[in-house]
């Protein structure tokens, strides 16, 4: 760990004078997303280590570069994905009427709490589509009923500054599985020139009924399950 003249703390890893050290302040900050942590526990960690540690506004930053090199990351992966469903399905002849390749997917929903099958009130939910033949991820749909800054700012009766907003959900928790697996059906072609033509569930019909009645590009779900 080292300050530079402004005060600043950064990690880093002596390595061969050939190669250039790696960002360790985006792995510090990576890993204690993954693990759950946020800048407090992160800086008691490096205390009992005696590190300096990352100031709050350095943590807060890398944390939105983090977010953003991971999301791209994953949607580059999922374009390899949906390249890999297509040239699977093209080459078994898996094609409708016009041409365009079709291929089965696997569709369940995550949250962010157990419910327990009493308290189905999750501010987060997660829908994510997956590809039969590759077992690779197609589509991840995100719903969010909480922003922590507008919550910040409208408890305390303050204009909300510009930010980057993650709520996009008002509805029931029980129904961001089925709008988000469904966001995902009515993007398939734009995505990855895909139709799925069967959907394999786990038999909650929160998730499996809306795709029988809404097909708007002519994407048809079956429950398969």
């Amino acid at each position: 760990m080292t300050r530079n003249g402004k005060g600043r703390s950064k990690y880093r890893f002596p390595g061969p004078k050939c190669c250039p050290s790696p960002p360790l302040n985006k792995a510090v900050v990576n890993a204690c997303q993954t693990i759950g942590i946020g800048h407090s526990q992160m800086s008691e960690l490096a205390a009992s280590l005696e590190m300096p540690s990352l100031s709050c506004n350095a943590f807060h930053r890398l944390q939105t570069e983090v977010g953003t090199i991971l999301k791209n990351s994953a949607f580059d992966e999922m374009k390899k994905a949906g390249d890999e469903e297509r040239k699977m399905a093209l080459e078994c002849g898996n094609v409708d009427s016009d041409g365009i390749p079709m291929c089965t997917v696997v569709a369940d929903g995550q949250w962010s709490k157990r419910s327990y099958k009493t308290k189905y009130d999750a501010l987060s939910g997660v829908a994510t589509i997956i590809g039969l033949k590759t077992q690779k991820v197609l589509f991840v749909g995100i719903r969010n009923k909480y922003c922590m800054i507008c919550q910040k700012y409208n408890s305390k009766n303050i204009k909300v500054p510009e930010h980057e907003c993650f709520l996009n959900w008002t509805k029931p928790s029980t129904a961001m599985e089925a709008d988000g697996v469904l966001e995902g059906f009515t993007k398939s072609i734009e995505m990855h020139g895909l139709k799925y033509n069967q959907l394999i569930g786990d038999g909650d019909g929160n998730t499996e009924f809306p795709y029988l009645a809404a097909s708007p590009d002519g994407l048809i779900g079956e429950d398969s399950a």
